[in-house]
């Protein structure tokens, strides 16, 4: 399944509430994204995944991070940064904020933010805030 399909599927259940635009990341009603979509970004929102390609690894730097989603396997950690989230915080339940972070392990543009929130959301590790189910 493509961003923006998954990104469809929530507007789907959140027509009244805010969805993150799988192109740009910017907060929109349910109901209008594809319209967004459309006028917007000029067609259907077809988004490719974002890779570097070249296989390189990237190791912690120490930043000041904007807004940052970790994802944890026991003592693992894997901490994604954006410099802007986009309408997290009105979109999702079942997370929490944490501390101020100086460190990170990857980060991501704005859409592809979104894309990995929308894939987390798929695997039912987020919930649409409101309610909406999977």
């Amino acid at each position: 399944m493509t961003t923006a399909n998954r990104a469809r599927r929530l507007a789907a259940l959140r027509i009244d509430a805010q969805v993150p635009c799988p192109v740009c990341a910017e907060g929109v009603k349910g109901a209008n994204l594809d319209r967004h979509l459309a006028k917007v970004h000029g067609g259907d929102g077809a988004v490719a995944a974002g890779t570097s390609g070249s296989g390189e690894s990237y190791e912690s730097v120490d930043v000041r991070v904007g807004s940052y989603l970790q994802l944890c396997s026991g003592r693992r950690r894997i901490t994604v940064h954006a410099r802007a989230a986009g309408p997290f915080r009105t979109t999702w339940t079942g997370w929490e904020q944490g501390p101020r972070r100086r460190s990170l392990d990857l980060t991501l543009d704005r859409a592809e933010l979104v894309a990995l929130q929308l894939a987390l959301w798929e695997l039912g590790h987020l919930a649409p805030a409101g309610g909406a189910g999977r």
